[in-house]
């Protein structure tokens, strides 16, 4: 499996490669043997890992680096399968052996490998920057603590960690505190186009304003009353 095209944007995500199998419609709601639009099972040694809320979807797929097998059936399923509308996904894990192995991996994507797009060339603009790593490692082997315990042909453990890394997007956000007029429930400092309403006055899908935006002081609450003293 690693070297199927699995880069769906972030981390490799084992389930990009269905997209690529026949019989498969990759739509926004993915259909197999045209089946309706999530209706496949997924499984992963044998266990579901759908979400029975939102059928045929798995929202934290696990990491490419924890299969070593996979196989979509589209027709003719055997009696072990079922409840589903089409299409089953079955992914088998690696296992540790009797011999300590491990990987690591460093994926990465820059601006200075890429060509300028034909519509940036034509406008006369630079290639965008374009920085992202995927990185992470996997290890396995028998459980075993010298003169305790020795896995070796019946226990074993296999683990993978998987991280995206890109810089930091960053958003500015302005946050205001009330006024001590606000405090006192007199909110006409704020722009015309924001008007605060008496909630008591409803009327169907209609409120009245409070008048100059001011609540009056006998509709607050007790509470309020006392964090605003």
């Amino acid at each position: 499996m690693n070297n199927l095209p699995f880069f769906s944007g972030g981390i490799r995500n084992p389930r990009t490669f269905v997209n690529y199998m026949p019989g498969v419609n990759p739509s926004a709601e993915l259909s197999v043997s045209g089946s309706g639009g999530r209706a496949q099972e997924l499984l992963i040694d044998g266990a579901s890992n759908t979400n029975p809320e939102s059928g045929g979807i798995s929202f934290n797929f696990p990491a490419a680096e924890m299969f070593s097998e996979f196989k979509l059936l589209t027709s003719t399923f055997d009696a072990e399968y079922g409840r589903f509308g089409g299409g089953v996904e079955i992914y088998v894990t690696k296992s540790g052996t009797n011999q300590f192995r491990g990987s690591a991996f460093l994926n990465m994507r820059r601006d200075i490998w890429n060509a300028n797009s034909w519509a940036s060339n034509a406008a006369g603009r630079a290639k965008p920057k374009d920085r992202f790593n995927e990185q992470g490692a996997s290890g396995g082997g028998p459980v075993w603590i010298p003169k305790v315990y020795d896995g070796r042909n019946k226990t074993f453990f296999f683990m993978t960690y998987s991280k995206d890394k890109r810089p930091i997007s960053t958003t500015p956000v302005l946050s205001t505190v009330p006024t001590a007029k606000m405090k006192q429930g007199d909110f006409s400092e704020l722009p015309v186009s924001q008007i605060i309403y008496d909630p008591q006055s409803t009327n169907g899908a209609v409120r009245t304003p409070f008048l100059g935006n001011i609540i009056p002081k006998n509709r607050f609450s007790k509470i309020l009353q006392t964090l605003s003293a």
